[in-house]
């Protein structure tokens, strides 16, 4: 396994109130996976190099945030992930297939009502990205499957 990550966030304090709440925080990394493995394809079996399974070659993130005096705190995450392989069970069968390229948004927005009590209301998955597989080439399609959004409201309280 071989790879590296860079990321950056910035907080834009030196604008004028009420915007010097606004920031950026975004990331990239890249990793390259290399693993024998031993598979049985119809008759044959034989030795072949994949890449190690559940990594992308290449993902990338990207928020956008808002802080105002601590009390109001709301982000935009926007996170892209190359294909990669992965485990998917078909047919009752555990076997190995390629996932597509995803794209996956998620809002979040919290308020504090005192020091010891706040709330808040997360969506992710904002645009119900599919989670789609295949085998060898994309035309060759194993699974398609919708998750939907995910709504979260939670309250915090500390004593």
């Amino acid at each position: 396994v071989r790879g590296y990550e860079i990321g950056y966030t910035q907080t834009f304090d030196f604008l004028p109130a009420p915007f010097n709440g606004l920031g950026f925080a975004g990331s990239y990394s890249h990793t390259e996976s290399e693993i024998t493995r031993t598979v049985n394809v119809g008759n044959g079996q034989g030795d072949v190099d994949t890449p190690i399974e559940g990594l992308s070659p290449n993902i990338y993130s990207f928020t956008i945030f808002y802080n105002y005096e601590d009390v109001f705190e709301t982000y935009l995450n926007a996170r892209h992930r190359e294909s990669y392989l992965g485990r998917q069970i078909a047919t009752g069968q555990d076997q190995s297939a390629f996932f597509t390229d995803e794209t996956i948004l998620d809002y979040q927005v919290k308020y504090k009502f005192s020091e010891d009590f706040n709330m808040f209301f997360s969506i992710n998955n904002l645009t119900d990205e599919a989670n789609r597989s295949y085998f060898g080439d994309e035309s060759k399609t194993g699974t398609i499957q919708y998750f939907g959004r995910n709504y979260f409201v939670g309250f915090n309280y500390s004593l």
